[in-house]
């Protein structure tokens, strides 16, 4: 499982848990297709072997509970 965000209080607490940060697409002003190279690195490695961040932390669960109403 890869966790994706793009909500800043929820990568702010959860920055661990998280393996792409798309918060800046809300904060920011970045770019989608700049977000989207970055999500699409990430899965690149992971398919490569990189652990995402479920596997390290040793975490089961299917979703992250949502913590916040997004921005």
């Amino acid at each position: 499982m890869i966790k994706v965000s793009a909500n800043p209080r929820t990568v702010d607490l959860m920055r661990d848990h998280i393996d792409s940060d798309c918060s800046g697409l809300l904060t920011d002003g970045q770019p989608l297709e700049e977000a989207g190279e970055e999500l699409l690195e990430v899965l690149t490695r992971t398919i490569n072997g990189r652990l995402t961040r479920a596997e390290v932390l040793g975490h089961r669960e299917f979703t992250i509970t949502k913590l916040y109403r997004s921005a």
